[in-house]
Parts: C-alpha cells; sequence; structure tokens
C-alpha cells in the first residue's frame, strides 16, 4: 500500500496527528514506517533534480553540501547532524527516512507542515540516490 497524504501516513504508523509521542514510541513507529510506508515517487531526474533544489533549501544549513552533517548550522550542535552518507542512513527503507523528515529527529526539526508530501519524497530521492552514490 503507498500512503500519498499526512492523514493515511499517520494511520499507518499509528502516530497521532498532532505528533504526540515518547522516544521509544517514535523509534518503533519509524521502523514501521520503514516497512508500511513506499515510495510513490520515481527516483528520475526531474525528481532528483527537485530534491537537490529542496536540500539546499531545507537540509544543506545542517547537512552540508555532501550530506556529512557540517553545514554551517549544523556544526553548532551537539551532537552532529547525521552523517546522511553512512550505511546506517543509506540502508534505511525509503519510508523511514520519509518518517524522520515529516517527524524529525534527535535535533533535527519537523517538517511535515513545511515541506509538501511529494516534496518530502523528492528529498529521499536525492539523498538516496545523488548523495548516497557520491553524484553530487
Amino acid at each position: 500500500q503507498v500512503y500519498s497524504n499526512r492523514t493515511d501516513v499517520a494511520r499507518a504508523i499509528n502516530d497521532p496527528i498532532d505528533g504526540t509521542k515518547d522516544i521509544s514510541g517514535g523509534v518503533v513507529d519509524r521502523c514501521r514506517a520503514g516497512e508500511e510506508i513506499k515510495d510513490p515517487v520515481t527516483s528520475s531526474d526531474e525528481s532528483l533534480n527537485r530534491g537537490k533544489e529542496l536540500y539546499d533549501i531545507h537540509c544543506y544549513v545542517c547537512h552540508g553540501t555532501t550530506g556529512e552533517g557540517d553545514g554551517p548550522v549544523g556544526l553548532k550542535y551537539s551532537p552532529q547532524p547525521m552523517n546522511l552518507l553512512t550505511d546506517y542512513v543509506q540502508q534505511q527503507a525509503d519510508g523511514q527516512l520519509f518518517y524522520t523528515i515529516t517527524h524529525g529527529g534527535v535535533v533535527m526539526p519537523i517538517y511535515r507542515e513545511s515541506i509538501d508530501i511529494g516534496d518530502r519524497w523528492h528529498i529521499v530521492n536525492y539523498v538516496k540516490s545523488a548523495l548516497g552514490q557520491g553524484t553530487e
């Protein structure tokens, strides 16, 4: 099943719409999202270009140009933002990355209201295809 709107995504991972969740529940839901939410956007040149555009706007400042967690703002955080090139990130299911973009992480902000659902999938494609393959 492909989930394409916020309500369906929330139901698929048993997450309340208001996003209230304890940390252990968030970890479980992040893993479930990887199993249950499939990327509806084909990883095409158009998607990768859109993903790069969005990455440069929303992700670069923390994750840096190449995704290594060394952006100008990210260097100020402790812990530093995740290095997106690691096997830990690159081997995650697309739905798990989508969940992280949607609900945030340890120091990562929540983007469910500021980045459109389709655009979040473009970012997932960019992180997995362009950054993950070192084609940036």
